[in-house]
């Protein structure tokens, strides 16, 4: 009989960002524990009429995806947002999913029993601003 508690709690970091912050985004997040990530270029598009009448619409982004547990999740959002200040406007967007499956890694690692549960332990947190 497997109960959530059981189950150990892992968490996808999304960060997007400018092209070219990406490398140091993942710098700031290695300082407080991840072990690793992954860089993806993304690419999306400006609603604003000067940038239209210019023909300079697409905005080049990175996306950076790195998997911790909570805990170490939690210290790496509070550092990267001293660092990058996501709650100003254009500085990027931060957020994280839950995983329900990990498979083909060894370098996520459980700290304590404070890292093990289900969404009875989840308290959402935000960093940076939608509009």
């Amino acid at each position: 009989m497997t109960s959530q508690e059981k189950i150990p709690h892992f968490e996808l970091i999304h960060v997007i960002v400018k092209d070219g912050l990406g490398s140091k985004i993942l710098k700031e997040a290695k300082k407080c524990g991840v072990s690793g990530g992954t860089l993806c270029i993304g690419r999306g598009t400006i609603s604003n009429k000067i940038l239209k009448l210019l023909a300079i619409t697409d905005m080049k982004k990175e996306i950076v995806m790195m998997i911790s547990n909570r805990k170490t999740t939690t210290k790496t959002l509070e550092h990267l947002n001293k660092v990058f200040h996501f709650e100003k406007p254009n500085h990027g967007i931060v957020f994280t999913t839950s995983l329900t499956s990990l498979m083909g890694t060894r370098s996520c690692q459980i700290d304590d029993d404070d890292e093990r549960g289900g969404w009875k332990n989840h308290v959402p947190e935000y960093y940076g601003c939608c509009r």
